[in-house]
């Protein structure tokens, strides 16, 4: 994974942030682009797809399979030194982010599919 600034990343400069562009807006914004080019990448037949079929080999559901890619994240944090070289403390809080939405997006998925 990359060391990019977010901001960076996310197409903004940090002139257009002065002006308007928040730090909360442009990770929501750059969490989106990676959000759906990794969904892109890794789904195998619909959106939850690749975690439906994690869920389905680890024997659990696939809000427990979202759930521990997000503890798997939080020990990454915890384990990481100081210093590292191959996956920054901002890739990781990007990747637990992702998680996170990809939890709540499946959640209302889930409450969607109940009310019909």
């Amino acid at each position: 994974m990359s060391q990019m600034n977010p901001v960076s990343s996310a197409g903004t400069s940090s002139s257009e942030r002065e002006f308007g562009k928040l730090f909360i807006e442009t990770a929501l914004m750059d969490l989106g682009v990676t959000l759906q080019q990794k969904n892109s990448d890794y789904k195998i037949d619909g959106e939850f797809s690749n975690f439906e079929y994690a869920a389905e080999i680890a024997g659990t559901d696939t809000l427990g399979a979202i759930m521990t890619q997000i503890g798997i994240k939080l020990g990454r944090l915890k384990g990481l030194p100081e210093e590292v070289y191959n996956e920054s403390k901002l890739d990781t809080f990007k990747d637990l982010a992702g998680y996170a939405i990809i939890l709540y997006a499946y959640a209302l998925k889930m409450e969607d599919e109940s009310a019909q």
